[in-house]
């Protein structure tokens, strides 16, 4: 990658100052109405009028609680996955002007002129938002959680399809370029998920040997995949730690995404050998199903589908997780045709008495 990923997402959106991010709120704005008219959706916020054609031709200004009260009236809880994606423990309301506090207190103590920066406003105007003298635009929340590349993507894929946002799109795009670097390290994502647990949180001060315990993972991953997330901008150095800024890291989307499925794929299967694998643990379940079975096209376009449905579901799982995060846990799903893997040749072959498999040769 050429040059560290705050840099190049700040091309975008953050290079046209405030301007785009009002323009990004009423796409949002549009998005979120769908199908249903101005008019219909307005009434339904308790207006007489149409004030969502006044939001969204800019004719008055979209504010954070407007927001707010928007997400309540679809059902969306935006605070869930605010508190979520940003790791906010914090009791302070964010309905309100709290989340300017929060955000810039995640930011490390932004001082005064940095957050009036920040945020294109005066000095005067940047204080009157923090003693919550004003109203907070909805445009100024999407400035500040702009400031680390990726995190606010990652917030309004909870509630929205960001593809079919046009100021996104270059951030879109980066986005799988950083993804795509990543695949080189399959294992960043386990380093990133350790830096989210409660034990992590609990340390005074960074631990590599911790997290090589919690992973498995040798000094030098950890250590590779340190340097390779915050070089990319998913995890920053915060103090004597570091502090993840994405909970979860997808690259579904990026071409040979399976390089991390293959890398699990050995781990895992390298785990067989382990006695630990096979010590039953009650409390923190460890389950593996492998079966071979001779399948009608009927019944394999069925079971294709029984684990789309167990995939949503374990999303669902996962979105709902709002205890302590403890461990850090790998979920690999395969149902493949026999004809559609690589061809096993005869040297690959087990011999009596000495099992091989082809990932051991590897």
């Amino acid at each position: 990658m050429c040059g560290t990923f705050n840099e190049v997402m700040e091309l975008e959106l953050q290079g046209a100052g405030a301007t785009a991010y009002s323009e990004l709120s009423r796409q949002i704005l549009q998005r979120m109405r769908g199908e249903e008219s101005q008019a219909q959706l307005s009434e339904r916020l308790g207006y007489s009028y149409n004030q969502v054609g006044k939001w969204e031709s800019g004719h008055t200004h979209f504010s954070w609680q407007d927001f707010v009260h928007l997400c309540q009236v679809q059902g969306i809880d935006w605070q869930a996955s605010l508190r979520g994606i940003f790791l906010i423990c914090t009791d302070v309301d964010l309905n309100k002007t709290g989340i300017v506090q929060v955000l810039r207190d995640f930011y490390g103590l932004m001082d005064l002129v940095e957050l009036a920066k920040c945020m294109n406003k005066s000095l005067s105007s940047a204080r009157r938002l923090l003693t919550s003298q004003v109203k907070v635009d909805f445009a100024d929340v999407l400035n500040l959680l702009d400031r680390r590349p990726l995190l606010l993507l990652s917030w309004l894929e909870t509630f929205l399809a960001v593809e079919d946002l046009p100021l996104l799109q270059a951030k879109i795009q980066h986005r799988r370029q950083v993804h795509q670097g990543l695949l080189q390290f399959p294992w960043a994502p386990e380093v990133n998920a350790a830096l989210q647990l409660e034990g992590y949180r609990e340390l005074s001060s960074h631990s590599s040997e911790w997290i090589c315990k919690v992973t498995r993972l040798s000094p030098r991953h950890v250590d590779i995949a340190l340097r390779e997330l915050e070089h990319s901008g998913l995890i920053l150095k915060r103090g004597d730690k570091y502090l993840s800024l994405l909970r979860d890291m997808s690259f579904m989307r990026v071409p040979n995404f399976r390089r991390v499925s293959e890398h699990l794929n050995q781990r895992i299967a390298n785990s067989f050998k382990s006695q630990a694998a096979n010590t039953p643990d009650p409390s923190n379940p460890s389950i593996s199903s492998t079966r071979i079975y001779p399948l009608s096209s009927e019944a394999a376009q069925r079971l294709a589908k029984a684990m789309v449905a167990f995939h949503n579901q374990v999303g669902e799982i996962l979105k709902s997780d709002t205890g302590p995060k403890t461990h850090v846990r790998l979920l690999v799903m395969h149902s493949v045709d026999t004809q559609k893997l690589a061809e096993v040749s005869e040297n690959e072959l087990s011999s009596p008495g000495q099992p091989k498999t082809c990932i051991e040769k590897k």
